[in-house]
């Protein structure tokens, strides 16, 4: 009897276990840094980590999703940044940390820096800062092995959508920098994504880290249903499913594309002898409401890279603004003596006017589609195609830097 009744606890507590496992969330990715130096056990950083890591989630004001904490100092400084989804409510996202500083702890057991991520949250620490810094690497991307109905359709969509997320996420505050909508796709699909930056860092640095992850997506899921690119600093996600809690993340639905401009050339011209002065008047007017932003945005664009060029001394190529566009770096073409609070301005000029220097003719905006860009923010630019000119000399790599030791979950 007592026999049956030992196996049967046993039993039980394999199927508890088992279930307690599964009720966890999906480990992702870690990577567990060998050039940042070692820690010995029970050394002054060992014991530093383990009481910063103790105390990371247990704050139960912080409601919002972020943890940056230090403690020690000199060598034996500790870093760490957690960082949850920003649908995941706050004891799921304290939850998600506790997981991750155990099996981050367990895969990285003597490193002084690491970093890792489950679905919902991520953990990362070091004995250098981490605040208030962009970084990009070290990443990693996902993808759905289904692929998109109609890729053209598909993939137009998904980059209206990631446009407008990226514009409300970079407004975002110390504590929540994230966005999330859905758009209507080709065969009745919608698409859901959700684009997120760490609170700590500048709307530009949010805007770079955004761009640059975008910017890989033919590198990663080019024409697949979903996808996601992490990078410690900033990731996105896109799926044909809702794969967020809408509540406190869902912005507005973003607005569609533009309706292609009505055909002029259908208008029956006026005769001749019936043309007025006030006729007269009305073409002056078209021709200066055209002429004029366009001008406008070549001034301000040339204007930007001669400052530059003024300050450095070197030459900035046309083709250079096209290399800084595909590599999320834009903004280093700008004139760092202007404003931040113009740069989004003319990130935007920069973006319509490599729309209008596109390789592909047909791929190229009407006249009357750039006046609807240049006069309403609302309305959401299509990612650029490589332009006439452009000679793409970079390579996008999807296997980390060898400065890592990545350890992918099984």
């Amino acid at each position: 009897m007592v026999s049956r009744m030992s196996g049967f606890l046993c039993m039980l507590l394999i199927l508890l276990t088992i279930c307690q496992s599964y009720a966890q969330p999906s480990f992702l990715y870690h990577f567990c840094m060998n050039d940042r130096g070692n820690y010995t056990a029970n050394g002054t950083y060992y014991n530093n980590l383990n009481t910063l890591l103790s105390n990371l989630s247990s704050n139960t004001n912080i409601d919002y999703g972020f943890y940056n904490f230090s403690l020690g100092q000199d060598i034996d400084t500790v870093n760490a940044i957690g960082l949850c989804r920003g649908d995941v409510k706050s004891d799921a996202c304290r939850r998600c940390l506790n997981d991750s500083k155990v099996l981050l702890r367990q895969r990285c057991p003597n490193q002084k820096e690491a970093i890792g991520w489950y679905d919902n949250c991520m953990l990362r620490y070091s004995n250098r800062s981490l605040f208030n810094t962009m970084e990009t690497a070290p990443s990693f991307f996902m993808w759905n092995p289904e692929n998109a109905t109609d890729y053209d359709q598909f993939n137009q969509a998904l980059r209206n959508l990631l446009d407008s997320l990226v514009g409300y996420a970079t407004l975002g505050d110390s504590k929540r920098k994230v966005a999330a909508a859905n758009v209507s796709g080709p065969a009745f699909q919608n698409i859901f994504g959700l684009v997120q930056c760490t609170p700590d860092l500048s709307e530009r640095d949010c805007t770079e880290c955004l761009s640059g992850v975008i910017a890989e997506i033919p590198g990663c899921c080019d024409g697949k249903k979903g996808g996601r690119i992490v990078r410690p600093s900033c990731n996105f996600r896109y799926e044909t499913y809702r794969f967020y809690d809408p509540t406190n993340v869902e912005i507005p639905a973003a607005p569609a594309a533009p309706a292609p401009a009505p055909n002029v050339s259908a208008l029956p011209p006026p005769p001749i002898d019936t043309l007025s002065t006030e006729g007269k008047r009305n073409t002056s007017l078209i021709v200066i409401v055209i002429v004029v932003p366009i001008a406008f945005v070549t001034l301000v664009i040339l204007m930007c890279i001669c400052l530059r060029t003024r300050k450095s001394r070197k030459q900035i190529e046309v083709n250079g603004i096209w290399q800084n566009w595909r590599e999320g770096t834009v903004l280093n073409t700008i004139d760092p003596t202007i404003a931040d609070s113009r740069r989004n301005e003319i990130v935007r000029f920069i973006h319509i006017a490599l729309l209008c220097v596109q390789e592909k003719v047909a791929d190229r905006p009407t006249m009357a589609s750039i006046v609807l860009m240049l006069s309403s923010h609302s309305v959401s630019l299509q990612l650029p195609s490589q332009p006439a000119f452009s000679v793409v000399s970079r390579n996008f790599s999807v296997i980390p830097s060898e400065d890592y030791d990545p350890e992918p979950s099984a």
